[in-house]
């Protein structure tokens, strides 16, 4: 919420330039940490013994550091390919990326052992400290002495270290407590859990690929501020998302776990319809109005970035329907069609947006194609859910058709307005339909979910 909040103090700070390199440098940066532990870090709460505990711990560390050094060539290498299309100062940021991986490493290390321990507080500081430490320090070192670019990365590379900082105590208070594990214990355990890497590392590493894969594609494209603008319609658009994850998903995977999957099918179809009801009258002004609304809150600069956002804004409404409900292949044991599912339309988007370059397209084009991926890619997780759980197509079908209704009785509103009022009058007035609409089918969706059944 301070990521979305600082937005607008952000966007004059910074120019989008400075945000296209930055972006860069976080897209390989994330990579990087995703595979630096090489998911032995979610093996951690496995073991009963801790003495196995801390040899995954100091296997997880040593991988960590390892790939941190590989980011080295890895950094010289992303200078060399975006130094045409990036001239301003990626050359010099980039070689921080090893500091980054590293940092990103260890604090997945402290949360392995924190959601082992049962740290539920530090779980949450830990997790809030990477966007807010993050947005804190670029706050303050937009008045440093160094470029505007330098400054963003320092700001990440800050809120990770904090937040590693913050994660790791219990970490080396375990290792204390156990003797320095010999060189065979700790390839016996690396060896018993090496499902993760194996299996649960290609599953994550594809997951942040097909997301942050768009920004590295996007770089490729001759205009340096296209990455920058791109990353202020994604951060706008996916804090919904990002916000309904975290606060329904482990609810409904703590649900699915004390209680038959199978029989949750009332709270599955009241969730989608209440998400409904919230998002979609809101989403269609936001979209109706995004030419006025992007330049009045980010500034001037920032206005090509409406073009992005409706772009790319229909994959952001399905993906609210849909992202909470990924747990859902874990509890129903069917992590196989989930993988299918993700390389499918993950690598389709980001296909189409290579080849959009190649061709020399716009990349508003190459957006919309990825757009449309992700929209088919909710859509399966939906029926896919439905189907394997076996809740009935009915459901979701009528929960579908009220969201159309929703959208396009706002659309018409918002429309009517626009054509018969002053711009900025226009989406007041349709901001506070929007919101009485809103309002009204949530409460309905909100009494509907909690009436007895």
């Amino acid at each position: 919420m301070l990521t979305l909040l600082s937005t607008p103090v952000l966007s004059r700070l910074y120019d989008p330039e400075a945000f296209s390199v930055w972006a860069l440098f976080v897209a390989v940066g994330v990579l990087l940490g995703g595979i630096s532990t090489l998911q032995y870090d979610a093996a951690i709460i496995l073991p009963r013994r801790e003495r196995v505990v801390a040899a995954l711990i100091l296997f997880a560390l040593a991988a960590a550091t390892v790939v941190a050094l590989a980011g080295i060539p890895i950094a010289m290498l992303v200078g060399s390919v975006y130094h045409a299309t990036l001239p301003k100062g990626l050359s010099n940021v980039i070689m921080a990326l090893p500091v980054y991986a590293l940092a990103a490493g260890c604090q997945r290390v402290g949360m392995g052992v924190l959601i082992r321990e049962g740290r539920f507080g530090r779980i949450a500081w830990t997790t809030a400290l990477v966007p807010g430490g993050t947005t804190v320090a670029q706050l303050a070192f937009a008045w440093a002495p160094v470029s505007q670019a330098m400054a963003l990365v320092m700001g990440s590379i800050v809120g990770m270290v904090v937040s590693a900082a913050v994660a790791l105590p219990p970490t080396i208070g375990l290792l204390r407590r156990c003797r320095r594990p010999e060189l065979r214990r700790i390839g016996l355990a690396v060896g018993r859990y090496r499902r993760f890497p194996l299996l649960v590392l290609p599953f994550h590493c594809l997951e942040i690929f097909t997301v942050r894969g768009v920004y590295l594609i996007l770089g490729r494209w001759p205009n340096p501020n296209l990455v920058g603008w791109y990353a202020f319609a994604d951060r706008l658009l996916t804090a919904p998302a990002a916000l309904v994850g975290a606060s329904i998903r482990p609810v409904f995977a703590n649900a699915g776990s004390v209680h038959d999957i199978r029989s949750l099918g009332d709270l599955v179809t009241g969730g989608v319809r209440l998400i409904a009801a919230l998002a979609v009258p809101g989403w269609v002004v936001a979209m109706v109005y995004a030419d006025w609304l992007v330049p009045t809150i980010l500034g001037e600069r920032w206005a090509p970035t409406s073009d992005l956002m409706r772009a790319i804004a229909p994959a952001a409404l399905a993906m609210l329907f849909a992202t909470w409900l990924d747990r859902s292949f874990h509890l129903l044991e069917r992590q196989r069609a989930s993988l299918i599912l993700a390389l499918v339309f993950g690598i389709s988007g980001l296909s189409f947006l290579a080849a959009s370059h190649a061709l020399g397209f716009d990349p508003v084009t190459g957006l919309a194609g990825v757009a449309a991926a992700r929209v088919l890619h909710a859509g399966a997780i939906l029926v896919a859910v439905y189907r394997f759980a076996g809740y009935g197509m009915g459901r979701l079908v009528r929960a579908m058709g009220m969201a159309s209704v929703l959208l396009a009785t706002t659309a018409g509103v918002a429309l009517l307005l626009r054509s018969a009022l002053r711009l900025d009058l226009a989406c007041i007035a349709s901001a506070a339909v929007a919101a009485c609409l809103s309002g009204w089918r949530a409460n309905r969706e909100w009494r509907r979910l909690r009436s007895p059944r």
